[in-house]
């Protein structure tokens, strides 16, 4: 099925989180739990994911399966994606992850944070060039602290996970 909307995926993923005492047809659960595999596989989920992530109406369960699929696709497609669509998402989660008033212990803060270092394995330096001010600036000037602990958060999992990636090539070691 190549028919994702977002009201579909949202429908998909309201079934699958109906509470079990609702007695709800497991055919319905099953159908639904299928579309949602789907669309994390498609060609338009990683951007029909990042409008659900970002916009403020969606609830955190419907945002936390979004990031989910962006989170999921992205060591597959990112490369793949057109310049201009992943510099659009990338921003998009980057003001999501700035603005966002979640703990940094929250599961949709350290999926957005996962996803945040996923991109930047992939993109810093050549192609993600302002990544620089983040890690080099003084974050003590930050006044919200819930920010600057995102910050904190996202720096210290960029740097723990450069060793492990097989993205991060000898001549990109060398920048770092």
């Amino acid at each position: 099925m190549d028919d994702f909307t977002i009201d579909t995926i949202l429908n998909a993923i309201n079934i699958v989180n109906t509470p079990a005492n609702q007695n709800q047809d497991q055919s319905l659960i099953q159908n639904a739990l299928s579309y949602l595999e789907q669309w994390t596989y498609s060609e338009n989920g990683i951007f029909l994911a990042t409008q659900i992530l970002v916009d403020p109406n969606f609830s955190p369960t419907h945002k936390f399966y979004a990031a989910t699929l962006i989170k999921t696709q992205i060591p597959s497609i990112w490369g793949k994606i057109p310049k201009e669509a992943r510099v659009s998402i990338r921003n998009q989660v980057f003001d999501f992850f700035k603005y966002v008033a979640l703990d940094e212990n929250h599961p949709l803060f350290n999926m957005i944070v996962d996803i945040l270092v996923n991109i930047a394995l992939f993109e810093f330096p050549d192609e993600w060039p302002d990544l620089n001010l983040i890690f080099f600036s003084n974050l003590s000037n930050i006044d919200n602290e819930l920010e600057r602990a995102h910050y904190f958060s996202f720096i210290g999992q960029f740097i723990s996970s450069i060793d492990m990636s097989k993205l991060i090539t000898p001549k990109r070691i060398q920048f770092l």
